[in-house]
């Protein structure tokens, strides 16, 4: 997996044939801010993945679903159906609020300690 914050990642995601090649995966999924997942979506990124591997699903990942009201929740919802776009709504929140009280989810403070 790719650190976005490491140099090599920074050039492979200005460079969308690397990253459909060189990252090894059955579906191409786009994390997307579901405030306005138009805006970051990448249509042709999606159509060179199908265009080299035509099995290769996509789907849209539309993060902080939890900041949107219900109402614009389904709109989005109708519009991706429309356009048989493969979608889930997801908030990381409230994944890590719901693991953290099942006491599943512990942060990298304490791993990052030891190796110090």
């Amino acid at each position: 997996m790719y650190d976005i914050h490491s140099n090599k990642a920074a050039c492979i995601l200005h460079q969308p044939e690397r990253i459909v090649h060189e990252i090894p995966n059955e579906c191409l999924l786009q994390v997307l801010d579901a405030r306005d997942p138009l805006r970051y979506r990448s249509e042709d990124l999606e159509s060179y993945s199908v265009h080299l591997h035509p099995t290769k699903g996509s789907v849209l990942l539309l993060n902080k679903a939890d900041l949107l009201p219900a109402a614009l929740r389904s709109a989005w919802a109708d519009y991706f159906d429309e356009a048989a776009v493969e979608y889930v709504f997801w908030s990381a929140k409230a994944g890590i609020d719901s693991l953290t009280a099942q006491g599943k989810f512990m942060t990298l403070q304490p791993a990052c300690e030891t190796l110090v």
